[in-house]
């Protein structure tokens, strides 16, 4: 899967970047021959990073639609995005279930050294979301 989206990369086009108060939308275009993924759609969502001159962590969302590389949500959870964004670290997140046992369950995102294969499976297969109570 990971090859795939490496591949579509490669030749990626940006078709625009709209900028939000906390972050920005990057939609993408691929070329029309490029390999498709299977599943065709899916988010991944284990990604943090952190930008100079913001207190606090941001996170992204690679959204893959129809088979190939859709928009990458970028987004600070509370400072203002920078007008020139400049990273000062990265690396992945993992969600893990907290609370009592019984309850409805909740997550909680922990950072990671290295991106967690079990989690990243969750992520293109839809379960990473909570079900709806």
């Amino acid at each position: 899967m990971l090859e795939i989206l490496r591949d579509q990369r490669r030749t990626v086009r940006v078709r625009a970047r709209d900028r939000t108060e906390i972050g920005c939308l990057v939609s993408l275009e691929t070329e029309p021959d490029a390999p498709l993924t299977e599943p065709p759609s899916f988010a991944l969502r284990d990604v943090w990073f952190q930008l100079r001159g913001c207190a606090e962590e941001g996170a992204a969302i690679l959204f893959v639609r129809k088979g190939r590389l859709d928009t990458l949500e970028l987004y600070n959870w509370t400072d203002p995005w920078p007008d020139s964004p400049s990273l000062a670290g990265s690396g992945y997140l993992v969600a893990r279930p907290r609370g009592p046992e019984g309850e409805p369950v909740a997550y909680e995102l922990e950072r990671i050294e290295e991106r967690d294969p079990a989690y990243l499976e969750e992520q293109i297969r839809g379960s990473d979301r909570p079900e709806e109570a």
